[in-house]
């Protein structure tokens, strides 16, 4: 059985492939990662570039990544913009962390403990026990429905999970 699991969020180093970075992108390769570079038929510019999985072509538009460990590797420029964001740097002593919100699969209202602010926990866990210490219903697909009553929406959830509505 298999299970899902998301990349961590490892910062990169990465620089896009244009004619005016290409020489900047050779300097930047070690001896080990550059194997070739030049112009291609089409005036575009292009890197053949060393990575763990081997020899792999770097075209004008595409990105070259530095992993943390020097590793280097190509990426087409249409799924680096799917795949990558600038990371923000954070001040020294600060950290962040991932948290887990929680929304009503209904009427997307964001639990708060005291309706002032939207409470943020450390795991799915702990947020769906709390979700249900305060009487949300928890549907067998993972999403929640909260305690209000009497609408449309939430009614329309309850008769599609075979939950029972107020009448």
């Amino acid at each position: 059985m298999t299970s899902t699991y998301r990349k961590k969020p490892i910062p990169v180093q990465a620089r896009e492939l244009t004619s005016d970075s290409y020489r900047g992108l050779i300097d930047a390769l070690t001896a080990e990662q550059f194997v070739a570079g030049g112009e291609a038929a089409d005036g575009t510019v292009y890197l053949e570039i060393r990575t763990l999985e081997g020899q792999l072509r770097a075209r004008e538009g595409d990105w070259i990544v530095w992993g943390t460990h020097g590793d280097v590797w190509p990426v087409r420029g249409d799924i680096f913009a799917e795949t990558y964001e600038p990371a923000i740097p954070l001040p020294a002593g600060f950290r962040s962390e991932q948290l887990v919100a929680v929304r009503c699969a209904a009427c997307e209202y964001e639990y708060d403990e005291d309706e002032s602010y939207t409470c943020y926990f450390n795991s799915v866990e702990q947020a769906t026990t709390c979700v249900r210490d305060a009487g949300w219903t928890v549907l067998k697909d993972g999403r929640v429905l909260c305690t209000a009553e009497d609408d449309e929406d939430h009614d329309e959830l309850r008769r599609t999970v075979g939950i029972a509505t107020a009448s």
